[in-house]
């Protein structure tokens, strides 16, 4: 069913990361952007840019994988972040703060 673009998990992923400077989140994605992001990371060494995209509830992600320390794949996690709709939020490589622009 998947290959057909159906998916047949009803509960709800989640990417867990921590980046080089501290910050730490949580980012809700499908089961189709956990697979391909999935394959991505794995391939993180060969691929030909360190840059993965990915979808999360209408927002674009852009992660540079040289500043990915740890990551995780999980379900039907709470998340204790509260995302703001039309805003981009800018992670920095040398500190744990980040810059929101509405």
């Amino acid at each position: 069913m998947e290959e057909a673009g159906i998916d047949m998990f009803t509960g709800t992923h989640y990417f867990k990361y921590r980046l080089r400077g501290g910050t730490t989140g949580y980012i809700e994605i499908t089961t189709q952007e956990k697979n391909r992001l999935w394959r991505f990371v794995q391939r993180a060494g060969s691929n030909s840019t360190p840059f993965a995209a990915f979808y999360s509830r209408g927002w674009c992600v852009l992660l540079n994988l040289d500043h990915l320390i740890f990551c995780q794949f999980l379900f039907d996690e709470q998340r204790s972040d509260a995302e703001k709709e039309g805003a981009v939020e800018i992670f920095f490589a040398d500190g744990s703060d980040s810059a929101i622009l509405a």
